[in-house]
């Protein structure tokens, strides 16, 4: 029943909520996120007509780092058939997100923790865990989304969404 008036709690009903912006067969939210890299910014415009995945993670997060080598997988297997993945760290450095370390061979995004964009970011989103991912068809619609939705999930349901 405190739920609502703790931090986490109300970030974690609010990925639940009925009227939330991500859930299936909602367009995804508008959203242009800084590259890694710091060179300009990845925008849902960019992914237009694209079959993409947004993996929101950290380094810091114990289960974001074991599902990279299934999103390693599901990227080898299906990229040929148009599928894209944007990772997005919450990491508090860039420096902090190694592509040597956890090789990733797919677009990055970065979004400090304690920016206030970032803020809104995890608002639209929903975000009250890490890692979560959300899948959007090529038509810009939330295909589906949560964390519940892993990396196998996203494995079954790709073969009905991929040319």
């Amino acid at each position: 029943e405190n739920a609502p008036d703790s931090y986490w709690g109300s970030r974690t009903l609010a990925e639940y909520a009925l009227d939330r912006a991500v859930r299936p067969g909602e367009p995804v939210p508008d959203f242009a996120f800084p590259r890694l890299d710091d060179a300009g910014t990845i925008s849902a415009k960019d992914l237009e007509g694209q079959v993409y995945l947004i993996d929101f993670w950290a380094v810091w997060c114990g289960p974001c780092i074991r599902e990279r080598s299934e999103l390693q997988a599901l990227y080898a297997t299906h990229r040929g058939r148009g599928l894209e993945i944007l990772s997005v760290s919450f990491d508090f450095e860039r420096d902090d997100v190694d592509l040597e370390r956890w090789p990733m061979p797919w677009l990055h995004a970065y979004l400090k923790p304690d920016e206030p964009e970032t803020q809104a970011v995890m608002d639209t989103f929903a975000l009250g865990a890490l890692p979560k991912l959300v899948l959007v068809g090529a038509d810009g619609r939330v295909i589906a989304a949560g964390t519940e939705l892993r990396p196998e999930a996203v494995g079954n349901i790709l073969p009905n969404v991929l040319r």
